[in-house]
């Protein structure tokens, strides 16, 4: 999807829309299910009766990556890469009338480039809106 054709409030990616609190987070986890599109991990919760925006959060492991460099360039890709793409996944909260809260996990091993991780966010964003 080109971006001559999104609404243009779908292309921003304001503070409502990210995922920040402690126990939304330990709730996700606890009770989330898991999506996979290597190289990254969606753990996602879906809430019934809300007409909130989804919630996003990414995760990096600094096991993996030792260099805060690396693993906050990683994190700037995956929301950028669901930047682009959540349009879909915002429609379809709204038909719905859900609330997503989602938590990316990168758990490849090397540096990506733009292009695998864009592949990989449209892949799980087409999964989740077929469940």
């Amino acid at each position: 999807m080109t971006p001559e054709h999104i609404p243009s409030g779908h292309l921003k990616f304001p503070r409502s829309e990210r995922l920040t609190h402690r126990k939304d987070i330990r709730l996700l986890f606890e009770t989330g299910s898991a999506l996979n599109a290597f190289p990254v991990k969606l753990i996602y919760l879906s809430i019934e009766n809300a007409s909130s925006a989804p919630q996003f959060s990414v995760s990096v492991s600094k096991k993996k990556f030792k260099s805060s460099v690396d693993r906050n360039r990683i994190k700037r890709l995956i929301r950028e890469a669901y930047r682009l793409n959540k349009s879909s996944l915002i429609d379809y909260c709204l038909e719905r009338q859900i609330t997503l809260k989602m938590m990316w996990i990168f758990i490849g091993n090397e540096l990506p480039n733009i292009t695998m991780i864009e592949s990989s966010a449209k892949k799980l964003i087409s999964k989740l809106c077929r469940r």
